[in-house]
């Protein structure tokens, strides 16, 4: 009867060992389930916001751009960014997991909308955070994109986004 007790406690001590893991732990499972591929494009629309001419566009927009200047510029569209909290992070994570921007520049610049808590970041690389510091990010939020996004034109908030920051990051 004493070897069963010790036998029982041994399991519920495993049990809850294998449980348990770090925030850390969490947030890389889940991001590895979510987004364990690189994008197939520069538009990378997990929550069906865009049909698929509007998705081309702006793909062969952001790509021509690219070509243009090395600097790489990604839209991800989530239903939601969990396990993270901020969007920013959220945008850090992806965008290191991803390899957004040519790695000896840090020139990497996304555009994340998170649907379930209708929120827009702009997350930059290093490199890029010197032109486009979080003030003038911020700006562009609030005058190029929002006001489209009440409208309910997200692709042309979108597009209006992109092509302002491009605009300032000379």
């Amino acid at each position: 009867m004493h070897i069963r007790k010790l036998i029982v406690s041994l399991i519920l001590i495993l049990a809850f060992l294998g449980c348990k893991t770090s925030n850390k732990q969490t947030q890389e499972l889940n991001t590895t389930k979510l987004y364990g591929k690189q994008p197939i494009s520069y538009v990378n629309d997990y929550s069906d916001l865009l049909n698929e001419q509007e998705i081309a566009e702006l793909d062969t927009f952001l790509r021509d751009y690219e070509k243009r200047t090395t600097r790489e510029c990604i839209l991800v569209v989530m239903e939601n960014i969990e396990p993270h909290e901020d969007i920013l992070e959220f945008g850090k994570d992806i965008g290191n997991r991803l390899g957004v921007g040519k790695k000896e520049k840090d020139n990497g610049l996304m555009i994340i909308l998170d649907m379930s808590k209708r929120n827009v970041g702009i997350s930059t690389g290093l490199g890029t955070e010197k032109v486009l510091t979080d003030s003038i990010c911020q700006t562009v939020i609030n005058e190029d994109i929002i006001p489209k996004f009440k409208d309910g034109k997200f692709h042309d908030g979108i597009l209006a986004g992109f092509t302002s920051l491009m605009n300032k990051w000379k």
